[in-house]
């Protein structure tokens, strides 16, 4: 688990596919000394988003690209408007 969350799964992704709580997870987490991503998306990470956005990437390919789940990257795309 350990190992999937440093290469960039979600801890949402890890922990449905292990039928845990994400709370859960992120507490094992930190206890293996995982280093936790700050959650949410930044204005400035939203910005670049839109931008790839507006030059053709899919919602999928900026999920997958920016390792996010779908209600983040949506948000973030329709931030400012």
């Amino acid at each position: 688990m350990v190992a999937d969350y440093e290469a960039g799964d979600s801890a949402t992704s890890i922990a449905r596919k292990h039928g845990v709580a994400p709370s859960a997870l992120l507490r094992f987490l930190r206890q293996q000394q995982a280093v936790i991503r700050q959650s949410g998306v930044t204005d400035e990470h939203a910005q670049r988003l839109i931008s790839e956005h507006s030059a053709g990437s899919t919602l999928a390919e900026l999920e997958r690209r920016h390792h996010l789940s779908h209600g983040a990257a949506f948000r973030a795309l329709h931030r400012f408007d």
